[in-house]
């Protein structure tokens, strides 16, 4: 095993020179020492006046990392955050002790999602760092990853000891640092939090297996097995709740709080299970770069969920999506705008559009919401750009009128009107009219 581990690492270490050392002027070394403590080191090619972060969803760094030399600091300015020296001087390293405990972020994946045996789940995203200023070119890091001897570390499904080092790039990966060894079956490569209740432990084995079969059937296979973790941990004061998401190849859970597991909630699981494995299947089509254009892919993966679902819970889910995006649009006419208060709204409001969309469809009885997005994802294949003017395109030529002229103002206007939406696509009472797909839960 220590030689096979060793070889994993030198073949991650090629990889990293073969692409060529100076790729990024930033190392970024994350090291979790014997007693359970974590730290960042950040090197520089050249002296820098500061370094800043590439994700700030708010400024909890500040509260969270303590520089190891006084002669450091976190500062914020214009909602982002940077690291630079007290006395303004140029540097080249600087060194954090970080707090490993689960926060939940706004649009944003936790840096940790501790497993209750120990275990951790690290997002690399969030220590990605740019000399001076981010631009919008396309940045690398190299990233270094020190654990004790005995535990494992699992980057892109590769499990090693000691170190790993590897390239990192766009929105990052989960790593893997415990004693737990990942399961491997035809389905998923996972590591699964022993201390979730037996039912969840069940709907992980039998309900993901399904979901990926009905959406291989509506939107091809994927062609390779992806990563899952499932991770719980201890609520702090009183806080509960659950996040979810899709990096390439892989799906995280993460459970915090007793109330977020007890009761067990079959329905909202599963269909929480579905929104990520959606996500999945949605191709480069997904990768929207543009926040306010989130909706997209969180409205398709709200309703795919939904279509996967129980077809009376869709129409509750519907419901209560309709009421949540309304009253969120309701200071301001500006969608952009609202988002950013509220991101959430880009799964409620995203639900609302793409059910008028689906809908719409169905009416006409042409096509599925799954042949058009597969249509939006082999544009986006071809070179068009994953955004919202692109969906619009591919998504006009296949609706009515009313409703392709309304999604293309409110792409020109940034103004959604949930009221305007309705008149036009009148949502059918009876779920069961739906023809076009079929639940792997019937």
């Amino acid at each position: 095993m220590k030689n096979k581990a060793s070889l994993i690492t030198l073949c991650l270490l090629l990889f990293l020179l073969s692409y060529g050392a100076s790729a990024n002027s930033v190392k970024i070394e994350i090291t979790k020492s014997s007693a359970d403590d974590w730290f960042v080191t950040y090197t520089a090619a050249s002296p820098v006046t500061r370094l800043s972060f590439v994700r700030t969803p708010n400024n909890s760094r500040i509260k969270r990392w303590s520089p190891i030399s006084a002669n450091y600091e976190l500062s914020s300015e214009n909602n982002k955050e940077f690291i630079r020296r007290v006395d303004r001087q140029r540097f080249t390293t600087a060194s954090f002790k970080l707090t490993p405990t689960y926060i939940p972020l706004a649009k944003e994946y936790a840096p940790f999602s501790p497993f209750s045996d120990g275990g951790m789940l690290l997002h690399s995203a969030r220590f990605f760092v740019c000399p001076e200023i981010c631009t919008r070119g396309e940045y690398v890091w190299e990233m270094t990853l020190n654990a004790p001897q005995n535990e494992n570390i699992i980057v892109r499904g590769n499990v090693v000891k000691g170190t790993a080092r590897w390239i990192d790039a766009a929105n990052g990966q989960k790593i893997y640092i415990g004693d737990a060894t990942p399961i491997k079956d035809s389905h998923f490569v996972s590591i699964i939090d022993k201390k979730l209740p037996e039912k969840l432990h069940q709907s992980i084995q039998t309900e993901l297996p399904a979901l990926m079969t009905f959406f291989s059937d509506k939107l091809g296979k994927l062609g390779y097995r992806p990563t899952l973790f499932a991770s719980y941990s201890k609520g702090k004061n009183g806080q509960y709740g659950n996040q979810g998401g899709t990096l390439p190849g892989q799906i995280f859970m993460h459970w915090y709080g007793n109330k977020s597991i007890q009761p067990f909630d079959t329905q909202a699981t599963y269909w929480f299970f579905a929104h990520e494995v959606a996500h999945l299947y949605q191709g480069k089509a997904s990768l929207i770069e543009n926040p306010e254009e989130a909706w997209i892919h969180e409205g398709a993966a709200e309703l795919f969920a939904g279509l996967a679902s129980e077809p009376q819970y869709l129409n509750t889910r519907n419901k209560k999506a309709k009421r949540k995006c309304a009253s969120g649009l309701k200071k301001t006419d500006s969608y952009s705008k609202a988002v950013t208060a509220r991101p959430l709204l880009h799964y409620s409001c995203g639900l609302v559009l793409m059910g008028a969309i689906n809908t719409d469809l169905e009416k006409a009885g042409k096509m599925s919401i799954f042949t058009l997005w597969s249509m939006f994802n082999q544009a986006v294949s071809k070179g068009a750009p994953a955004n919202a003017q692109t969906f619009i395109d591919t998504t006009k030529p296949h609706l009515s009128p009313k409703l392709g002229n309304y999604l293309a103002q409110f792409i020109a206007s940034d103004n959604l009107d949930i009221q305007a939406l309705s008149r036009i696509v009148k949502v059918k009472k009876k779920a069961e009219n739906r023809k076009n797909t079929k639940s792997p839960q019937t």
